[in-house]
């Protein structure tokens, strides 16, 4: 298992070193192009940036943790946070990728449509919608995970004695308050309803339930309750369906008919058609190593009514979206044709540094 665990921090950390500095100079690549001729598409591969960089913030985090045998040390509101930031990135990165597959097909297929509508603030607009999906998703996994209603075992579900049958940590904190509660001088009659909430929090609070998530797990993200599955797997399942499937069969589409188009125009030049080729490549990488392993897992966790034991370790793989990203980011954006000198002296070092 030691040697397993050794395998993930070594692709974390591979695609760590990669992944950031690839990420950092398209960055700035894009905000330079943005600033003097914005494009939809440059717009949400900015954004697609941005999300590769987020997720990369968190990534010392999973790697702290594969190093200490996947144990989660760090507090329970830092699994919260990194959870929320690691999965709304990886669905983020598909539903951008998507939005671009849909532009480079409108502009191919329906050119003077695409004029029409070639405006910034639209790519503005879909880019929040994207976040807004995603985001709202991995929030309400997030709640399932730390919310007491959710919790098997949470004094709110599954007692039927009313402020009578309290847990070991709940104890350790409520009877010396009791005991001072129960002193005269402790409570007066203006703060005696302070005082009693507080046996209420202790009461209720996930903090205190020895079998909570956030208390009685080692593990982040990867110790649900049956209660808390019950909900979270139909939700992982539709997560499946409208953020992975849906914009794999989109993309799919959208390239393959931009394909088709281009190669059936004789006055379209051979770099451009490779460029399409090179960026239908890319995406479909992107979908078929980084975000379908992971996803089935949900497919099969829903049939299985449980997490599959594999399902973590297919999770690293979505860690290599940050290095393949870089290459969609050149042959889609305007900038890989946009001739200046930050650009290709940023490509040209990055190939000396073994990235593309």
């Amino acid at each position: 298992m030691e040697v397993v665990h050794n395998i993930i921090l070594a692709v974390y950390i591979i695609s760590f070193l990669i992944g950031l500095p690839a990420n950092l100079l398209a960055l700035y690549a894009f905000s330079v192009k943005i600033c003097s001729k914005p494009q939809p598409t440059d717009i949400l591969l900015l954004n697609l940036t941005v999300s590769d960089l987020l997720f990369l913030f968190v990534l010392p985090m999973k790697m702290h943790e594969a190093a200490s045998g996947m144990i989660w040390t760090f507090p329970a509101v830092l699994c919260s946070i990194t959870s929320f930031i690691y999965f709304s990135t990886i669905y983020s990165s598909s539903l951008l990728l998507m939005a671009i597959s849909v532009i480079r097909y409108v502009g191919v297929a329906f050119p003077i449509f695409y004029l029409r509508v070639r405006r910034p603030l639209y790519a503005v607009v879909a880019s929040a919608v994207i976040w807004l999906l995603s985001m709202g998703h991995c929030s309400i996994t997030i709640i399932i995970e730390n919310h007491p209603y959710f919790m098997e075992n949470s004094s709110q579900n599954n007692s039927s004695r009313c402020y009578d049958n309290f847990q070991e940590n709940q104890l350790k904190v409520l009877l010396p308050v009791r005991l001072e509660i129960s002193h005269p001088n402790t409570c007066s009659s203006i703060s005696s309803s302070f005082c009693w909430n507080i046996t209420i929090i202790i009461e209720n609070h996930p903090y205190f339930m020895e079998n909570s998530s956030q208390n009685n797990s080692s593990r982040c993200y990867d110790n649900f309750q049956e209660n808390q599955l019950k909900v979270l797997l139909p939700v992982r399942l539709e997560m499946f369906l409208l953020l992975c499937l849906f914009p794999l069969l989109l993309c799919i589409y959208c390239y393959l008919h931009t394909i088709w188009i281009l190669s059936h125009r004789t006055s379209i030049d051979l770099a451009r058609r490779r460029k399409a080729i090179g960026m239908a490549l890319g995406t479909l990488a992107v979908f078929l190593v980084c975000m379908i392993p992971y996803n089935l897992s949900h497919v099969v966790g829903y049939v299985q009514r449980q997490s599959p034991i594999w399902r973590y370790y297919v999770l690293l793989l979505t860690s290599l979206n940050t290095c393949i990203d870089p290459i969609i980011f050149y042959f889609s954006s305007s900038t890989s044709t946009y001739h200046t000198p930050l650009w290709s002296n940023s490509c040209h070092w990055f190939s000396l540094c073994g990235g593309w």
